[in-house]
């Protein structure tokens, strides 16, 4: 799970980033096509797992521990490239 949300936050980021009212749901909406696809997942299954990590907060935490790692991670990696 903690690609498929680094993959959505990183989404997230590039909508927010090139953002218009009018194109920022559906940009996201696509996004989520191609991350699902990515990830050998459906809508389903997805809307399942944030289900039940919302239900257990403390395997949120955790999940996001990593989630926040990875893509500091990924930051770090970006920074070194720009520079």
């Amino acid at each position: 799970m903690v690609p498929v949300l680094v993959d959505v936050h990183l989404a997230q980021a590039s909508v927010a980033i090139l953002r218009t009212a009018d194109t920022t749901a559906h940009a996201m909406g696509d996004y989520m096509d191609v991350i699902m696809k990515q990830h050998g997942l459906d809508t389903a299954t997805y809307a399942r797992s944030i289900r039940y990590y919302g239900a257990h907060p403390e395997l949120l935490s955790e999940l996001y521990d990593e989630v926040i790692n990875e893509l500091s991670r990924i930051q770090g990696e970006a920074q070194q490239t720009n520079r």
